[in-house]
């Protein structure tokens, strides 16, 4: 899994795309589709897509939930949950996991990304890359967040 940056598309792999500020009806027409959790299919079809799930994969070994954000019909974030860190996080306040998890959120970004250090955010074209991780919450996340300029109608 690998995030174009040149384009802002997230290349889960050779045949699951998602393009930045894809709509639902592209993710209707597309395999994304058949990517989504059983919850996700049916919001997608009943046209309530706030948030659609896709279903768990596996990157390098580690279990990665993939939820996509939808505002005015595009996609407009993508949060990516490594080995399940917000419900570890949230029923666990083991310190230790806690930085295990940040680590392991981090080593995905790094990969996804092809950077070498994660300071801030990460700029691609049209949006950025950023790790949450809040020990005082606790939580640990990946966030892609696509800028789209107002778009004259």
């Amino acid at each position: 899994m690998i995030l174009d940056k040149s384009t802002g598309d997230l290349i889960i792999d050779e045949n699951h795309i998602i393009k930045a500020g894809m709509s639902i009806e592209e993710i209707k027409n597309s395999n994304i589709k058949d990517l989504l959790t059983e919850d996700g299919k049916r919001n997608l079809e009943a046209e309530r897509h706030p948030y659609l799930l896709l279903k768990r994969i596996v990157v390098d070994g580690a279990d990665v939930d993939i939820n996509l954000n939808i505002l005015s019909n595009k996609v407009i974030k993508i949060t990516f949950n490594v080995d399940d860190a917000s419900r570890k996080c949230h029923f666990n306040q083991d310190y230790v996991e806690f930085g295990e998890l940040v680590e392991k959120n981090k080593a995905l970004m790094r990969k996804m990304l092809d950077v070498k250090y994660i300071d801030e955010d990460v700029d691609f074209q049209g949006g950025y890359a950023v790790l949450d991780s809040e020990i005082r919450s606790p939580s640990v996340r990946i966030r892609i967040n696509y800028l789209y300029e107002n778009e004259a109608k």
